[in-house]
């Protein structure tokens, strides 16, 4: 077992440890647990980002307050379900959807990465950090077939580029979650749409069709 102390400071375990609180009668892990989980996922980073360019060099030292806390936000705002069916499109490094795995066991989520790459790394992880009821799917997000509770993408492209290539996969009441830098426009009027601001910058975007 990883000493917590030493792996994150405490701004960072009060966060987890509000979020823990909200998912802890769907996880059999103490917390602690879960942070040696992620921790493991952060060691598995920064092995192969020499490799590939899994995240920016500047980021590799600052895994938690970059991309995991940011990738727990849906969970902060109870904004997926225990037993949604998610998909995360143009997962890469494995953002947003092993941080939200770890702390949701109960959820399914496919992993779509179209470079061969980054889909080994994503397999690794997976195996490495034995999440179940997960896929890897290495393929473009256009070519996969299937509808979601939840379609989210954090570092596929512009979000008014990627929105309309996403909204065919979501499920008659479920929604897409998009991260973004920037305040963005959106035709409301066929959509239900909030935007949430993200400690340290950056928003996420929740848009639920009216179909």
């Amino acid at each position: 077992m990883v000493n917590v102390e030493n792996r994150v400071d405490n701004s960072v375990y009060n966060y987890l440890l509000y979020i823990y609180t909200k998912y802890i009668h769907i996880s059999n892990e103490s917390l602690d647990a879960v942070i040696e989980r992620l921790s493991v996922y952060e060691t598995l980073l920064k092995n192969w980002s020499w490799r590939m360019n899994l995240v920016s060099s500047g980021d590799v030292d600052n895994l938690w307050k970059k991309h995991f806390i940011p990738s727990l936000k849906p969970l902060e705002l109870g904004l997926i379900g225990s037993k949604d069916v998610c998909l995360d499109a143009g997962s890469g490094a494995g953002f947003p959807g092993i941080p939200i795995k770890v702390f949701s066991p109960g959820i399914t989520i496919h992993f779509c990465e179209a470079k061969r790459k980054k889909a080994l790394f994503l397999n690794r992880a997976v195996d490495v950090l034995a999440l179940e009821n997960v896929k890897v799917l290495n393929t473009r997000v256009e070519d996969i077939e299937g509808e979601y509770d939840v379609v989210m993408s954090r570092a596929m492209g512009k979000p008014e580029d990627v929105l309309p290539r996403l909204l065919k996969f979501v499920k008659p009441g479920g929604k897409v979650l998009l991260w973004t830098a920037i305040s963005i426009q959106i035709n409301s009027s066929d959509s239900e749409v909030e935007e949430f601001n993200i400690e340290g910058g950056g928003k996420l975007i929740q848009i639920i069709p009216m179909f």
